[in-house]
């Protein structure tokens, strides 16, 4: 996804078990606008609105909202009737194990879990007994809708405190946009993005004409959702995100945002977080970012995260990550799941 375009081969993917499917393919994409070879080209991009179009068009003639990539053919009109158990519901937490349930009932293979640990909720792709080969699109496609749809039932944008894949970091895709979230994780034991638990008492603010309105076009509503409203937190980190280098405080986000800062820090605080702690994530995520260019020197990446002193960027470093800057660029993506105890190397941070 790249503004309001969707790379080709992401199409392509979507698609790949439609042609083989003994629908006519040919003519589906036809109906668009598309040929075969379009497919093929990857240097070629779609609109939202063509790319929903085709999905939708491949979904009814399947019919199956899973396009082939679940273990069993997911009925048209599935969604749905999920859609219209969660929206019933009280609160997010509520609507979340609804949309979780619905899934396993379906048993295609794998399904959304929540849980709840500490402050922090996970939604966690799980396989069901059926079982079906996990794989990056049917991970991404999974946890972005569910992500999406939680926004639209309460009006808010739900900050993401991290999310995780089990595969490798692709060449380029466009995951810290998708998610909102400068902690993407890769080669991880589950797929799975986190989350405030506080977040889970927030009241569902949608009704049956909003519904309505959304299932009009489910494909494209999820592509193109935007929030009513964002949350504070979200508000908060781009502020933080814009400021850096230059680290500005509580009370002059505050009065950009026309509120007080106690106000500020009472909204953070009912959405599970603080100023300190979105400052640090903050950083965090522009460091690990910029430490995936090897060109990009230690001091410079610390600069531009909002250190003058690289000796107190490195002890930061080691407290978000167990790692000094260099150890964890060399393990790459091991380095989530290697032993901290690398850490302790002394190689000048």
């Amino acid at each position: 996804m790249d503004g309001t375009r969707i790379a080709m081969p992401y199409l392509a993917k979507t698609l790949q078990h439609a042609a083989a499917s003994g629908i006519d393919f040919k003519g589906l994409l036809e109906g668009v606008g598309l040929t075969e070879l379009d497919l093929g080209d990857s240097a070629r991009h779609v609109s939202f609105e063509t790319y929903a179009a085709v999905v939708t068009r491949a979904m009814l003639a399947m019919d199956d909202e899973g396009l082939g990539h679940y273990a069993r053919r997911i009925p048209f009109g599935s969604w749905s009737m999920m859609c219209y158990a969660a929206t019933n519901s009280r609160t997010l937490g509520e609507a979340l194990q609804r949309y979780c349930r619905f899934f396993l009932l379906l048993d295609a293979g794998v399904a959304p879990s929540l849980a709840v640990s500490g402050n922090l909720a996970t939604v966690r792709l799980v396989q069901t007994p059926t079982g079906c080969a996990m794989n990056r699109f049917l991970a991404e496609r999974a946890l972005l809708h569910c992500h999406r749809f939680g926004n639209w039932l309460i009006q808010c944008d739900i900050p993401i405190v991290s999310v995780s894949f089990r595969h490798a970091r692709p060449a380029s895709a466009p995951y810290r946009s998708m998610f909102a979230t400068h902690d993407v994780r890769f080669e991880q034991a589950h797929d799975e993005f986190r989350f405030s638990a506080s977040l889970l008492d927030s009241p569902v603010e949608r009704n049956r004409q909003a519904l309505d309105d959304l299932l009009r076009q489910p494909v494209l509503s999820l592509l193109t959702l935007r929030s009513e409203q964002r949350s504070w937190s979200s508000l908060v980190r781009k502020e933080i995100n814009r400021d850096l280098p230059r680290v500005v405080t509580q009370s002059q986000i505050a009065s950009r945002l026309g509120l007080h800062p106690q106000a500020l820090r009472r909204r953070l605080a009912a959405e599970g977080a603080t100023f300190k702690q979105l400052v640090d994530d903050a950083r965090k995520g522009h460091a690990l970012h910029l430490l995936q260019a090897p060109s990009a020197s230690v001091e410079a990446v610390a600069y531009s995260a909002g250190f003058s002193d690289t000796s107190a960027f490195v002890r930061a470093f080691r407290r978000w990550t167990g790692f000094t800057p260099h150890a964890y660029r060399r393990l790459g993506p091991r380095a989530e799941m290697a032993d901290p105890a690398i850490a302790a190397d002394r190689d000048g941070g």
